[in-house]
């Protein structure tokens, strides 16, 4: 943080914190993303992310990304966010045969397979989450959508299905197998198809451009 020390003391964290990360995973390249300020699921769901409209930004955040685009090519996101950039990036990087490591703090970015980074975490000098590398199957990466699409998203204002918590909806999910059974489960604690579908366009991460959920098509056999 750089609140009240200037922005010269921003950019210098910024390098700090880019070059150890780089210096860790001893990365051979890489691409920051960052989110702009147009998004689709505000079409969708207008109350997103709206309690977060008092909250206070970070003193020097405007300056950092203009900062970051000029000296680290960021990509600023254009109608969707980061995590959407991050997830099509990965998914189509690996299906191309490349290796990839996914750098976040974010859990709802578990719902990208492959490999992650999770930088540890330090609050008034005292690590309260360790850094962490792990690889997220396929079918973990749905079982991570469809917990969340049970248990909603509160920071974001998502409210999913109604009384189920993270506990409840990994008991409901736990033997689920195929994406069928995960979906046609899911639906029976919702109202009706319409709002659960809402709420997984709303917390679907893309995993190719334009990539905003649609119904999987069971028909064709694809579970």
């Amino acid at each position: 943080m750089a609140e009240g020390q200037g922005v010269t003391q921003a950019y210098w964290n910024a390098d700090k914190a880019l070059e150890g990360l780089l210096a860790r995973l001893n990365c051979p390249s890489y691409q920051l993303y960052l989110t702009g300020d147009s998004n689709f699921r505000y079409d969708i769901f207008p109350e997103y992310k709206a309690n977060r409209a008092s909250t206070p930004r970070p003193e020097y955040l405007k300056d950092v990304k203009q900062y970051l685009v000029e000296n680290y090519n960021a990509v600023i996101s254009d109608g969707c966010e980061a995590d959407d950039l991050c997830g099509i990036d990965q998914c189509q990087s690996n299906a191309a045969g490349e290796d990839t490591i996914l750098v976040h703090i974010d859990k709802d970015l578990d719902m990208i397979p492959g490999v992650h980074f999770s930088p540890e975490i330090v609050r008034l000098g005292k690590v309260v989450r360790p850094e962490r590398q792990y690889i997220v199957s396929p079918n973990e990466a749905l079982k991570v959508f469809y917990t969340q699409l049970l248990t909603g998203d509160p920071g974001d204002g998502v409210k999913g299905a109604s009384g189920i918590g993270k506990v409840k909806a990994e008991k409901i999910l736990r033997d689920l197998t195929t994406e069928k059974e995960m979906y046609t489960t899911c639906l029976d604690y919702f109202s009706c198809e319409e709002e659960l579908e809402m709420n997984a366009q709303v917390l679907w991460i893309w995993r190719e451009p334009m990539g905003i959920w649609r119904k999987p098509s069971f028909e064709t056999g694809i579970e």
